[in-house]
C-alpha cells in the first residue's frame, strides 16, 4: 500500500483511507465491477448500433475526452496549490456558455458543488 498511495501531502491519507475502503470490502468491489461491465457493454452496444460508423463514435467519444481533461484543467492551470479552492471561472458570451456545459464556471463549481450544471453564477 505505501508503494501505491505513498504519504506525500496531507491529504495522501485519507486518499489512501478511501482506496483501502474500497479494496478491502466485497461489496464495494463487486459495485464497482458490475459498473465496469455494464459501462463496456454500452459502449459494445454504442458501437454496434453505429454499424459501419463506428469509427465516428470512437472519434466523438475521443474528442469528448480530450476537450474534458483540456476544460476540467485549464481552470486549474497557473493556480497555486496553497489558493483556496485551486481553481478559476473565465468569462465567457453567454452563448458558449452554453456550448461548452458552463465549465469556465470551475471555481463556482469547487464552491457549490451540489449547485445545478445549467446555473449560471456570471
Amino acid at each position: 500500500m505505501s508503494n501505491a498511495v505513498p504519504i506525500v501531502e496531507k491529504g495522501d491519507i485519507e486518499v489512501r483511507r478511501l482506496f483501502m475502503s474500497l479494496a478491502a470490502d466485497p461489496r464495494k468491489r463487486r459495485s464497482t465491477r458490475r459498473e465496469f461491465a455494464m459501462t463496456v457493454a454500452l459502449y459494445a452496444a454504442s458501437a454496434w448500433a453505429y454499424g459501419a460508423w463506428w469509427p465516428m463514435l470512437v472519434a466523438t467519444m475521443y474528442a469528448r475526452g480530450v476537450w474534458h481533461s483540456l476544460a476540467d484543467n485549464l481552470a486549474h492551470h497557473d493556480v497555486m496549490l496553497d489558493e483556496p479552492e485551486r481553481a478559476r471561472n473565465y468569462e465567457l458570451p453567454r452563448l458558449f456558455a452554453f456550448l461548452v456545459m458552463n465549465h469556465h464556471l470551475h471555481l463556482t463549481h469547487h464552491r457549490y458543488p451540489t449547485a445545478p450544471g445549467g446555473t449560471s453564477f456570471s
